[in-house]
This record gives structure tokens, sequence and C-alpha cells, in this order.
């Protein structure tokens, strides 16, 4: 049957976790590292967006932390815009229509 975890596999993907400096969102950052994706971590306490960031490399993948307000609208535009400068966009979600 293989590794399970191959089921789940995100190598060569991108993910931004947002709340990733605690809890569940730093389970999520590592558990996403741990399935191959490199790993925007996102949280409004900065120093501990680092600290999963810090994580994430530490099981071999590229991870960056950046510090954010999601009730900002301002924040979370670029905080997406600096995920794709730095790690790049490859998504394995269905892209977002654009509104007309």
């Amino acid at each position: 049957m293989g590794n399970p975890m191959d089921l789940f596999s995100l190598d060569g993907k991108v993910a931004l976790v947002t709340g990733a400096g605690s809890g569940l969102g730093r389970q999520f950052s590592e558990v996403m590292a741990e399935a191959g994706a490199d790993v925007a971590c996102a949280d409004i306490d900065e120093e501990s967006a680092r600290a999963t960031a810090a994580a994430v490399q530490g099981l071999g993948r590229r991870g960056m932390a950046i510090g954010c307000d999601v009730s900002a609208g301002a924040e979370v535009e670029a905080m997406v815009r600096r995920t794709v400068e730095v790690l790049g966009r490859r998504c394995s979600s269905p892209q977002p229509r654009p509104t007309t």
C-alpha cells in the first residue's frame, strides 16, 4: 500500500496559514511542511509566526513569517502579495474567479 502520507503529498505547493503562531495554526503549518509544502506562517504576533517558520525550516521546507491582522483588508492583501513574492504561487485549490 505504501506510505499513507503519499495520499496527502503537498510537494511543490505553497501553504499560507493564518493564526500560525500557536495552537492549531502552528500544527497545520508543521503538518503541511511534513507533507512537503513551503509555508507562509502568518499571525498578528509576528514573533510567534517567526518561531513557527523556524519549525517549518527545521522540517526541511521553506518557511517565512508574516505579521498580519486578518481583520485589516490591506494587511491581508500585503500578506498574500508577500507570500507570492517569496514562495511563489503553487496552490492546488481552484483559483478565485475575477469579479466584474
